[in-house]
């Protein structure tokens, strides 16, 4: 990963806006992952309070606006419940 130093005094440095910005877009595929396994599981009824936790997930995941989108550590916090 190339990293690009800016370190004006009035701007963020850049490898941290590139950084936020691409896991924002890691993020919205592990969405896509967790779509592909509720599609998987849509013959197996048991666990539907997994399913419908992955669900919730998986919609917070694609959230239209990235900066709303959970980062990793919270996702891992959401699966730990």
């Amino acid at each position: 990963m190339n990293i690009i130093y800016d370190m004006s005094p009035n701007l963020v440095p850049r490898y941290l806006v590139a950084h936020n910005a691409l896991e924002q877009l890691e993020v919205r595929a592990f969405g896509c992952l967790i779509e592909e396994l509720l599609e998987l599981s849509k013959h197996n009824n048991k666990d539907e309070n997994i399913k419908e936790g992955l669900f919730t997930l998986q919609m917070s995941c694609f959230n239209e606006r990235p900066s709303e989108r959970p980062l990793f550590k919270q996702i891992l916090q959401h699966l730990n419940e």
